[in-house]
């Protein structure tokens, strides 16, 4: 069975992620954003109001946070390392838990997701994220209310 830790995410953790992360989220981040792993990574932290860190049996699989948005919603985001897809079940179940922690803390959750990451777009929709198409072709947004998460 393997050992989950939930914790409040450190510099050391994003640290740690950003030498760490799925190569493919990394690439995404260099054609997308113009900038490197390390510095998308800082960027979250900074404007950041909380931030997570998961590890599975001590190794860090994810770190993910909350950005605030104007209007009461805010912004999930989440980096993962390759070792997040050996675990599927125990991933589910953490971001569960963190959808229901955001949620307590903003009532909208609203984000982009790069259609690149089909396996991205399946787990949102899994957890009950509204997912429509942008005008930006191949990029996706999620929406996620606190009175359409089930109690």
């Amino acid at each position: 069975m393997a050992n989950v830790q939930i914790t409040t995410a450190t510099q050391a953790d994003a640290e740690e992620m950003a030498s760490n992360l799925n190569p493919f989220q990394a690439r995404c981040i260099v054609m997308r954003e113009k900038e490197t792993p390390a510095q998308a990574i800082s960027r979250a932290f900074g404007g950041s109001t909380r931030m997570w860190a998961g590890r599975v049996n001590g190794e860090l699989v994810a770190i993910w946070g909350l950005y605030p948005l104007e209007g009461g919603s805010a912004y999930p985001w989440m980096f993962a390392t390759p070792k997040i897809s050996k675990v599927p079940r125990v991933a589910y179940v953490v971001a569960l838990h963190a959808v229901r922690e955001m949620l307590a803390i903003c009532p909208r959750l609203y984000g982009t997701l790069d259609g690149r990451f089909e396996a991205s777009i399946g787990f949102a929709r899994r957890l009950g994220f509204h997912i429509e198409d942008t005008a930006a072709p191949g990029y996706y947004t999620i929406e996620m209310r606190r009175d359409q998460w089930p109690t």
